[in-house]
Formats: structure tokens, sequence, C-alpha cells
């Protein structure tokens, strides 16, 4: 999918201490000579333009940032979920300051509306159910709208992820010393993407049912997401990664995706299985693994 570039026109004014010190000191000379009315005037208009930055805003106002000039506005983002009193899930995330949050259900249900807070943190409680929900999360402010990167899975017994088109889950979790595999997602043409956690900066070799199939370093937030080079098959597979504090091995079982909009989520022996449809039209299945200590 491709993103839509934002530009944004500014007007700059150049304001240069010296030049101006400079234009007040021959006015004065010009004024103390006698010299004509025009020219005058004309550095009349240069020294209005000489206010100096003390002019541009009244003192103790917050500039805009240069994201903000650009119109830029951050995705809203989930960052934990915890079990809360009576088996409700709490939720909080990040977005911009201030902006207005909603979480829309699917397919149908009551919309959340909440506003994040001056540094752009939100939370929300939800009760539990009985079965897997899907929430479209979006933020606006200033006029301006976004949608957050994927839609936020929540299963029964607390577990929680973006599902992200054409790319592997994110899933909520606290950061892990060993590698962990969290889920892996594919499509009806078996292309597949396994996801997971491990120490910051961390190398992994990937393997899919003992044969190697590539490298893989995780980012700043200890995360990695490997996109598999071959089409995984439907059937049982066997997934490892090693590297860096250990190794990690999930056996998973594939199938087509059911796709035919909306979506569907069923227990599995790994975990969950969530059949959903992108937003393109797409069928996607998520396999969201059950990892003992995995939480967010």
């Amino acid at each position: 999918m491709k993103k839509a570039r934002l530009r944004a026109r500014r007007v700059i004014t150049i304001y240069d201490p010296m030049l101006c010190e400079g234009m007040q000191g021959a006015v004065t000379q010009m004024t103390g000579t006698g010299r004509g009315a025009i020219t005058l005037a004309a550095c009349a208009l240069l020294l209005a333009a000489c206010g100096g930055p003390k002019d541009a805003a009244p003192q103790g106002a917050a500039l805009p940032t240069e994201a903000e000039e650009a119109g830029y506005l951050t995705p809203p983002s989930v960052t934990t979920v915890k079990a809360g009193a009576g088996g409700a899930l709490i939720v909080t995330g990040r977005t911009q300051p201030g902006a207005l949050v909603r979480l829309v259900p699917s397919p149908a249900g009551e919309v959340a509306t909440l506003q994040a807070d001056p540094t752009g943190a939100w939370r929300l409680v939800i009760p539990m159910s009985g079965g897997v929900r899907l929430y479209a999360i979006s933020a606006e402010a200033g006029g301006r709208a976004v949608q957050a990167q994927g839609y936020l899975l929540l299963t029964p017994d607390g577990q929680a992820a973006e599902l992200r088109s054409g790319a592997g889950a994110r899933v909520v979790a606290r950061a892990s010393d060993t590698p962990r595999i969290l889920s892996v997602d594919y499509d009806r043409d078996g292309a597949a993407v396994v996801s997971g956690v491990a120490k910051p900066g961390a190398g992994l070799a990937v393997r899919i049912d003992r044969t190697p199939g590539g490298d893989v370093k995780t980012g700043a937030d200890g995360r990695f997401t490997f996109p598999l080079s071959a089409p995984l098959h439907p059937g049982g597979h066997l997934i490892d990664v090693a590297g860096e504090g250990g190794i990690d091995a999930v056996s998973a079982s594939t199938g087509s995706p059911t796709g035919g909009g909306g979506y569907s989520g069923a227990r599995s022996p790994q975990g969950w299985r969530i059949d959903w449809t992108t937003p393109g039209g797409g069928a996607q299945t998520t396999l969201l693994l059950a990892r003992p200590g995995a939480g967010g």
C-alpha cells in the first residue's frame, strides 16, 4: 500500500540582528542629515521587518515542532494490555498529545472515544468477552486524522497484537533476553512472516523444518520480523530461531486462510488462529502463539 506524502509550504522570515542594527544606525544618520522622505520610507519598511524573533510569537508561547508544521500526526499505537478488575482488560497506548482516540469494534459494537493526555498517552478499560475482538484505532487532532498501522486484536485470555496487512503481527509483549517466536502470518499463496522478540540488536538465525531460512537482526525495541523466502505450504512446520540468548522453537500448523470478509478466531494447539480480511480485501491468517511470560 502506498503511503501518501504530506507536503507543507512554509513562509520563513529571516532575521539578522547585525543587519538590523546597521539599518537603525543608518536611519538615525539620515534623519540627522535631513535626507529625502523616500529614502526614510524605504528604511522604515526595512526596520519594520527587523522586529526580530521576539515579535514572531508571544513570550512563553510554544513554538510548533517541525513535524507539526509539516502536518504530521503520530499514528496511535498500543503499548500494554493488562488484566484489570472484574476480568476487564486495561489497554494503554500513545499518539499525538491531546489527540482524540477512537476504537471501533468489528464487525459491530460500542465505539470507544477518549482523549490522549499532554504527553500523548491514552488508557482504556475494555470489558472481557468470550471471543476474539478486533478494533480499528484512529486519532484526530487539528482537523487531521490518522489510522493505526494495524487492527488491534484482543483474545479472551488477555493476549493482544496489532494485525498488519502483508506484514507480521506486532504482539504486545515484554522484552526478552532470549529469542521468542510470538506469531506467524501467511496468506493464500503461502507467503509467510515470522515475528518475535529477543535482545535489542541481537543477530538471529531462522530455520524452517530444520532448513536454514536466513538471518535477521532485532531492532532497538528488541523486535524482529522475518519474511520467509519460500512459501509455507499447508501442514505442520517446525520453526526455530537461534542466536544471542539461546534458541526458541515452535510447531505451527498452517492451512489456507478462510477469508470471506470480516474475521474469525479459534483456539489452536499453539494458541490462537485468526483468519481476517485485510483493508485491501485480501485474506490473511495470524497464528498468535501462546508463550508463557509473553504478556504485555
